[in-house]
């Protein structure tokens, strides 16, 4: 009978202990699937693959130095309603991530989702004094969600462009002549790129993620934290200056065709020891004596011989939250499968490259643009106009699929064309165009080039949208829009992009005039 005890006790431990660790990592999985795309996609997040590692590893690290697992149950009531509060939430987040992947506030609240859950978890298994034990390992997660755009264009492509400026001024001081476009500088032998022309600085985000992990590795304290950040956004912006003189150098030298060979191994070169500088100063910001591989210990008393260990979930627990997520993935798909197959598609459009236009040219896309953009097809073309007008259109096109979205919004002309030296000045209220029965509408932009005006003209086009009113119009970025979406059941669908630069017009009326008078000859309706 005791053997027979022993052995019923063994296998509770056993669902327990693997129990718990698949309900973690079920929970841990919701979060890189949201994010995923985005590593994949967007170079300046690609270290969004470490992330998950080196968090367990902090984890780990403060592992045996954990309080005590209180042994009485008050803190699981308090702990329990905020778990039920998060499930709840977690259904509506994740229907809305699933049509729009690519909104900022879906990602973070993907991001916390996870975050918030784990030290739920941590708390019910072991108090609340457990979870801010962990919270600096599991809260690590969120150095891997991109920020919002308008936060990382300010902060990236200025600080670029500031390097830029320096190399251009060491240089100048070498004897060389050379001018800073945006991210661009302008040589006798040509143009180089301080990184590409739409990134940022490529490294930043990679040392403040190094720098936060360094500084929870080595333990310092949160005044010390902040330091080594400091010190990693410094040493981004100071190696990234080595990496755009050392490339200069060689452009200056040996010329452009030289300088594709030292290209990646100059940004690698630079990368590896911008980390190792960082490691350094990490080092010295740890207080003597103070050992990094051995975090402070917590309350050490000894736990109740009868008490389950501080990370193991009590078993109903296990089950409910296990099955509520994968009812959660069950109910998304077929919220979306359940609509796919029913709807009405509008017309679509695609483009017919107008060759009968004066002074038309193709303009070859290389090869590394198209990686950089991920996209399936891409074309550009320049022509003049009678009125003396210059044009330069893209057109690309990416099949359906869950990266479409994300590789579609990463490069727009209010991110790229900043890089380049042009002056956003503002963006006018949005031109809509009518191609056979649809509405296309287009973002209108206007820059300064040099002190021209310069005006930009840009359409986002999900391929196969099925709009509520038919219109098109809910084809825009707003919240409304893609809460409309998520109604209509639209997912993973193919991305069109459209922009047309528009040189040598006054003021923003006549360009418009010839915008629209061009496109009536450029856009083709299209059925899918």
């Amino acid at each position: 009978m005791s053997g027979g005890n022993k052995h019923k006790e063994g296998d509770s431990s056993q669902f327990l202990r693997w129990g718990t660790v698949a309900l973690y990592v079920m929970v841990l999985a919701l979060g890189v699937d949201a994010l995923r795309w985005d590593w994949t996609v967007n170079p300046q997040y690609s270290y969004g693959w470490l992330v998950p590692f080196l968090g367990a590893y902090l984890f780990f690290k403060r592992w045996p130095s954990r309080p005590t697992a209180p042994t009485h149950p008050t803190h699981q009531r308090w702990s329990a309603g905020f778990l039920v509060v998060l499930a709840a939430s977690l259904l509506p987040v994740r229907i809305i991530r699933e049509s729009s992947p690519d909104w900022t506030p879906v990602r973070w609240a993907m991001g916390l989702e996870v975050v918030l859950w784990m030290l739920g978890l941590l708390a019910l298994s072991g108090g609340w004094k457990q979870a801010r034990h962990f919270a600096w390992p599991v809260g690590f997660f969120l150095v891997a969600v991109p920020w919002p755009p308008a936060w990382e264009n300010a902060l990236t492509q200025g600080l670029m462009q500031r390097v830029a400026h320096v190399t251009a001024e060491v240089v100048g001081w070498a004897g060389y002549a050379a001018q800073a476009n945006g991210n661009l500088i302008t040589l006798g032998t040509g143009t180089v790129g301080v990184d590409e022309a739409c990134s940022g600085v490529r490294s930043l985000q990679a040392l403040l993620m190094a720098s936060i992990f360094l500084g929870e590795l080595a333990q310092l304290t949160p005044a010390r934290r902040l330091l080594l950040t400091a010190a990693g956004l410094a040493l981004a912006l100071f190696f990234n200056l080595l990496r755009s003189l050392l490339l200069v150098a060689i452009a200056i030298r040996s010329g452009l065709s030289e300088l594709e060979k030292w290209h990646d191994s100059a940004g690698l070169a630079i990368l590896c020891a911008s980390f190792g500088a960082l490691l350094g100063v990490s080092r010295l910001l740890q207080p003597p004596g103070q050992n990094a591989q051995e975090p402070p210990p917590q309350d050490s008393a000894p736990q109740d011989p009868g008490a389950r260990p501080a990370l193991l979930l009590p078993r109903l627990w296990i089950m409910a939250l296990a099955a509520w997520i994968l009812f959660v993935e069950a109910f998304t798909e077929a919220w979306y499968r359940s609509r796919e197959g029913n709807r009405t598609l509008t017309q679509g459009w695609t483009v017919r490259w107008p060759r009968n236009f004066p002074g038309f040219q193709p303009a070859p896309i290389s090869d590394a643009t198209r990686k950089t953009l991920a996209c399936q097809k891409g074309d550009a073309a320049d022509w003049g106009a009678p009125v003396g007008g210059l044009w330069r259109m893209f057109f690309f096109e990416w099949a359906p699929g869950r990266t479409s979205s994300q590789a579609a919004r990463v490069h727009r002309p209010d991110v790229c064309l900043p890089a380049t030296g042009r002056i956003l000045e503002r963006e006018l209220p949005p031109v809509s165009v009518r191609i056979g029965s649809t509405e296309i509408p287009f973002r209108f932009y206007c820059f300064n080039n040099s002190g021209k005006p310069l005006h930009v003209f840009f359409c986002l086009w999900e391929a196969g949208n099925s709009d509520l009113d038919g219109s098109g119009l809910s084809q825009e970025w707003g919240p409304k829009a893609r809460l409309q979406r998520v109604w209509a059941g639209r997912r993973n669908l193919g991305q069109q992009s459209l922009e047309l630069i528009a040189q040598g017009y006054p003021d923003a009326p006549a360009a418009e005039a010839a915008f629209r008078q061009a496109l009536q000859q450029i856009l083709v309706p299209e059925r899918h």
